[in-house]
């Protein structure tokens, strides 16, 4: 008898992500360190797009085994979109290039599950974006309450929109959580768009799914950290924070969205 096919092993994503950090003290910092140093115990190569005004922040990261890019762009949008376009050109052919806060250093491993995810979808040449979903019990229990309130808010105003603009019949997008992979040939997708917030992660999303991408999503037993829930639950800047979300995204997305939400209405007896 012959042996059982061997699966295909999953190439892990070149990642890709934006940094601003007046000193190298602050926790947030330190989780962005703690994330380069699990990229590279991964094997997980990652691009930083950085504005810290000290050198010593680039520098400790390029000593860890990140690629640096100097922000010379406008705001989170326009280092994204830095970081983005330098992590296509050195990501290795099949990889899959992959956003995610610096925070989020719980993520980096669960990275090859979400790529695993994306080849399912990758038939006849498509390809694909991957939205990962975060497990319900420890998005509840892991984020500041005010935070996954507005999150959960936010998400169901978004694929609402959605499945009223007929992208999916019923989607389920955890969009506001943040990391998303994409395969290379959608990269024009961000690249193109000159948002300078949080939009700059998400209209990509649309446009590539319009653009007849698959997208797909997959949970993931993500943790967020502890000291970010206990530095963020509570304190009225993040409260404010979270509603200045909303009301930044919905009505861009909505716009964005604006063809097919006419047409769908035009349809509507």
């Amino acid at each position: 008898a012959k042996p059982a096919p061997q699966a295909q092993a999953v190439m892990q994503p070149t990642l890709f992500t934006t940094t601003c950090f007046d000193t190298l003290d602050s926790w947030r910092a330190r989780l962005a360190v703690a994330t380069v140093e699990a990229c590279a115990r991964c094997g997980i190569q990652i691009v930083i797009c950085d504005a810290s005004p000290d050198a010593a922040v680039p520098a400790l990261f390029r000593a860890l085994g990140a690629v640096v890019v100097a922000q010379t762009s406008t705001g989170k949008g326009g280092a994204l979109r830095e970081a983005l376009a330098r992590a296509a050109e050195i990501a290795p052919d099949g990889s899959m290039l992959a956003f995610m806060e610096p925070e989020k250093v719980g993520m980096v491993a669960l990275w090859a599950g979400v790529c695993s995810a994306a080849a399912a979808h990758r038939r006849g040449g498509r390809p694909v974006v991957a939205v990962p979903l975060r497990n319900a019990a420890l998005f509840a229990r892991c984020y500041p309450i005010e935070q996954h309130q507005a999150e959960s808010f936010l998400n169901t105003a978004l694929n609402g929109l959605a499945c009223e603009a007929g992208l999916s019949p019923k989607p389920e997008l955890d969009l506001a959580f943040g990391p998303f992979a994409l395969d290379r040939a959608l990269a024009l997708h961000w690249l193109s768009y000159d948002g300078l917030r949080w939009d700059a992660q998400l209209v990509g999303v649309f446009r590539a799914w319009r653009a007849g991408a698959a997208v797909c999503t997959c949970e993931v037993a993500y943790r967020h950290p502890a000291k970010q829930l206990a530095a963020e639950q509570g304190q009225l800047e993040w409260i404010l924070k979270r509603h200045e979300q909303l009301a930044c995204l919905v009505p861009i997305i909505r716009a964005e969205l604006a063809p097919e939400l006419t047409l769908a209405a035009a349809r509507r007896p």
